[in-house]
């Protein structure tokens, strides 16, 4: 199915490329690629200046096996915060993470490449259950009939090996919703990291509003859009996966981190996992074979085990995160100026969504000496969402359009 999924997205008047990272669901899609053609497929991956969250190595080896055509972008600590403001202007929303900022230049460089269309790994971890926060609802929920120690110690390992993603990714700590509890029958792990941010959210809020918002419950918003249909006698890890895929599937993954930052350059996208047969045909797959015993996406690694390097085959699954602002002085640097310019006291102030002395607040939590790296990650998120509201504010509120209009007018000569 997958084979041809990507056999169908290499119909294309022009040449297509595929992203790769080091994951297997790209990775996969560059094997199948290849071996469907005979000419040697363009790979685009994005290596970051932190080894702890660049997968060039991997990326690198898996093109090597394909003798792909590898096209390697590294971006430096600042270059993500200096496109941050342009990147909005395309996503029209707040992003939390700068990974969208890294896809926009990323399809500026395939744009200069000389393509136009890639394909890319997105839909895999929602099909088959990838993300961190799958295998942890599965350990807490969907295997009552393991012994409980053994489901301890995957879920310790779990954390372990994720927490780097602690603060985003997972939450910080446990985030009980009893709108979810009553809808899902527990409150998904794949929302509890946003969620939990709600007290440190709601404080930022400019206090003419805030009345306005007393009464606003977001985990019962979320459980209102959740068809009862697709919930009620399912497994725990399809009801994860759905509510996953009514969220963070639409309003991150296919929108601020693909097409809307994809076409900012003319670049279209193809997921060939989303292609609607394969999607079909991966609902019928049961969900111990989704997640077997600690291991993600198991059909899929066990059927790409021909096509995938060693290491990559035995790898846990690595969620694609830019370094977060304070992981690194040039990047914390960079944001400190764009906060100068959008998170000023005027700048605050004129665009009245936020309270300035909760922002400065927010600002002085992530620099005590006392912060955990689990909180500056999700502080880095709160501070990306202040910055983007405040962005979005000055590219589509503030900005006088009839006065441009009319001056644009007058430069191409024409008559009011």
């Amino acid at each position: 199915k997958l084979l041809e999924a990507v056999q169908h997205r290499m119909t294309a008047d022009v040449p297509v490329g595929c992203y790769l990272s080091g994951g297997i669901d790209s990775c996969s899609i560059l094997g199948l690629a290849s071996a469907s053609t005979q000419t040697s497929v363009k790979a685009f991956t994005i290596g970051f200046d932190s080894d702890d969250y660049d997968e060039t190595p991997i990326a690198r080896e898996m093109a090597e096996a394909t003798d792909a055509d590898h096209h390697i972008m590294a971006l430096k600590a600042n270059d993500l915060y200096d496109h941050f403001v342009k990147t909005l202007w395309h996503t029209e929303r707040t992003i939390y993470n700068t990974l969208g900022v890294a896809k926009y230049l990323m399809s500026q460089e395939v744009h200069e490449a000389g393509y136009k269309v890639v394909m890319t790994g997105e839909g895999s971890d929602e099909l088959f259950a990838g993300y961190p926060a799958f295998r942890k609802d599965m350990f807490l929920h969907g295997l009552d009939h393991l012994p409980e120690i053994e489901r301890l110690e995957w879920q310790k390992l779990l954390e372990k090996n994720n927490q780097l993603f602690k603060g985003a990714m997972l939450a910080r700590e446990e985030f009980s919703s009893d709108a979810l509890n009553q809808k899902v029958g527990f409150t998904p792990s794949c929302v509890q990291p946003w969620l939990s941010c709600s007290s440190v959210a709601k404080p930022l809020i400019n206090k003419s509003l805030q009345q306005q918002l007393k009464d606003y419950d977001p985990g019962q918003a979320i459980a209102d859009t959740l068809d009862e249909a697709y919930l009620t006698g399912r497994h725990p890890l399809d009801r994860a996966q759905y509510v996953w895929i009514k969220t963070m599937l639409e309003g991150q993954i296919l929108t601020w981190g693909g097409d809307r930052v994809d076409m900012a350059n003319s670049m279209e996208a193809r997921p060939a996992f989303l292609d609607h047969h394969l999607a079909e045909y991966a609902f019928t797959v049961p969900p111990h074979l989704r997640i077997k015993g600690n291991k993600e996406k198991y059909v899929l690694r066990e059927a790409m085990k021909g096509l995938l390097p060693e290491t990559l085959y035995k790898r846990e699954k690595f969620a694609f995160m830019a370094p977060p602002a304070h992981t690194d002085p040039e990047k914390w640097k960079a944001v400190e100026r764009l906060a100068e310019e959008f998170l000023s006291e005027q700048a605050v102030k004129d665009a009245g969504l936020l309270d300035f002395d909760a922002v400065q607040a927010v600002f002085a939590r992530h620099s005590s000496s006392d912060v955990t790296a689990e909180e500056q990650v999700q502080l880095d998120a709160v501070i990306n969402h202040m910055l983007g509201v405040q962005v979005l504010h000055h590219h589509f509120v503030a900005t006088d359009v009839p006065k441009q209009a009319q001056q644009r007018a007058q430069e191409l000569g024409w008559h009011a």
